[in-house]
């Protein structure tokens, strides 16, 4: 009876904690899988009606209780969890606990810190995709991926090259959005394409085209940094000009001026634009006038024909003395030149005139190439006038487009003839000879007269598109450049006073003052050109 008694009691302990440790697996919310050093994975058949989607089974090894259960389609569990025991007796459980941890499998213990290892990663790897998505499109953010980056080069997983991918992807959109967002108040102000006629003096500039990465001021850059400052031109249009489809008639060079220059871009209209950019733009560049143009309208590939004037002092079409020439300044700006003179210069400039090829008038073009054959329409001498006690003559010249320095070496080949260091046949030897040496006139007194732009402007008038905006652009609006013509007639009483006080005063006060021309002059008397041909042809 005494046996029977322990018997129940023992039997009633063991289904009390048979319930505790159903109750424990109930409040588990994962199906995890836990399992013994000794054996894992097992299935049995010992299965509560409660229960059916899990199999439980008590084990005995090495005198310890290990409690396994395995869903219907086992997997590894990411955590191994300690063993779990009885709660008889607390020293036979401690002792249990020791033996368990004494007695463990390495293999067990290095697949655990594995997973906890793979497990961090995987944290890691989301905490920079939500840091992405909150960071998305800001530039101060874009920093903080650059970082994240620099840390998942060291993993060698996909997944962390597939986040590297992704994070540079929005680092690149970012910085886009970043450089657009300058520019995005221009995006809902209508661009057009204007043409711009543009009037300067080149004196204390390094020429008409920009010099990008250079400290020289240049015209070009002036213009579009007085655009950009007015609002016109956004600023990564003025840093490069071929987004506003920027382009000029002509390159003109260091000094030299110009009272005709015509220059198109793609600008965004407001009222009263040209006088905004004035505002901004240095005394000695003026902007007299601007016309809505086409949308492939081209200046340099529309423009006709070029007329370049050289404002010359008549002193350098004098003739040779005897004694090899005055040296004296002031018997210089004594000379007045003779009408008969006059007709004897513009004779010299009709040899000038038509196809020829230019190659001995440039630099870095040879004797043959098209590119050196040039047609000039006209070349003439206009009557002298005084100047700041100084006689002044106009050399004017005319031609569908030029070289590099051509202008200023037809001058000086002009001026070797007038003074008798050449004759006539030097024109012609220039012109056939493969290497010639011709003299280059300073440019201080070259200047841009006038741009043609007779075919667009026939076209204009036989499309009926001359005066106003068409009504399919609907932004007509006071103050906006109106579409018409790309002549100024309207402007030529104030183009004249520009050209007279600040160009051409320019010029006869610099040669009053430093006597660049009549230096040049000077020098000109050293060059022998027969020997210049034969030196050449020996070099050869």
């Amino acid at each position: 009876m005494h046996s029977f008694q322990h018997n129940l009691i023992n039997s009633f302990k063991q289904l009390l904690m048979l319930h505790q440790l159903l109750r424990t697996l109930l409040s588990c919310s994962s199906s995890s899988l836990f399992y013994s050093s000794s054996l894992r994975y097992i299935r049995c058949s010992f299965i509560p009606h409660c229960l059916s989607s899990n199999s439980f089974c008590f084990l005995s090894c090495r005198s310890s209780f290990y409690v396994c259960m395995a869903s219907r389609f086992p997997h590894e569990a990411p955590f191994p969890p300690e063993p779990i025991f009885s709660d008889v007796g607390d020293e036979e459980n401690k002792n249990k606990r020791r033996f368990a941890a004494n007695n463990a499998d390495d293999d067990d213990d290095d697949d655990g810190e594995r997973e906890k290892q793979k497990r961090t990663k995987w944290d890691e790897t989301n905490k920079l995709e939500n840091d992405r998505d909150v960071e998305k499109g800001r530039q101060a953010k874009v920093e903080g991926a650059r970082g994240n980056v620099e840390l998942i080069e060291d993993g060698e997983n996909n997944f962390g090259k597939e986040t590297k991918t992704a994070l540079q992807a929005e680092e690149k959109k970012a910085c886009v959005k970043v450089q657009e967002s300058a520019s995005d108040k221009f995006t809902r102000i209508p661009k057009r394409k204007v043409a711009i006629y543009l009037v300067y003096c080149g004196k204390g500039f390094y020429g008409m085209q920009r010099n990008p990465g250079s400290s020289f001021p240049t015209i070009e850059q002036a213009l579009l940094n007085a655009m950009e400052e007015a609002g016109v031109a956004p600023p990564s249009h003025a840093q490069e000009p071929k987004k506003m489809s920027f382009q000029r008639c002509a390159r003109t060079d260091k000094g030299v001026s110009a009272v005709g220059q015509v220059v198109s871009c793609k600008l965004s209209m407001m009222n009263n634009m040209q006088e905004k950019i004035n505002d901004r733009l240095p005394q000695k560049i003026r902007i007299m006038g601007m016309r809505r143009v086409s949308r492939g309208f081209n200046a340099k590939n529309a423009c006709d024909a070029r007329t370049y004037l050289y404002y010359i002092p008549t002193y350098c079409l004098t003739p040779r003395t005897l004694e090899g020439g005055d040296t004296d300044f002031e018997k210089a700006k004594a000379y007045r030149l003779p009408p008969s003179r006059l007709s004897l210069v513009n004779e010299i400039l009709t040899h000038f005139i038509g196809t020829h090829s230019f190659h001995n008038f440039t630099s870095g073009v040879n004797a043959g190439e098209a590119r050196a054959r040039r047609y000039v329409f006209s070349a003439s001498c206009s009557n002298p006038h005084m100047h700041l006690d100084l006689e002044f003559t106009k050399i004017r010249i005319k031609g569908q487009s030029f070289l590099l320095h051509q202008v200023r070496k037809m001058v000086g080949m002009l001026v070797a003839v007038c003074r008798g260091w050449t004759g006539l046949e030097s024109i012609s030897s220039a012109f056939t000879q493969s290497n010639f040496h011709v003299p280059k006139a300073p440019g201080l007194g070259l200047l841009l007269e006038q741009v043609h732009f007779d075919h667009y402007n026939k076209r204009l008038e036989q499309l009926g598109l001359v005066g106003g905006a068409r009504e399919a652009d609907g932004d007509v609006s006071s103050g906006w450049p109106e579409r018409g013509l790309v002549l100024w007639p309207e402007i030529k009483e104030e183009r004249e006073r520009f050209a007279e006080n600040c160009v051409f005063g320019t010029i006869a006060r610099e040669e009053a003052e430093q006597r660049e021309i009549w230096n040049w002059l000077n020098g000109l008397e050293k060059h022998t050109f027969e020997e210049q041909v034969e030196e050449k042809e020996e070099q050869d």
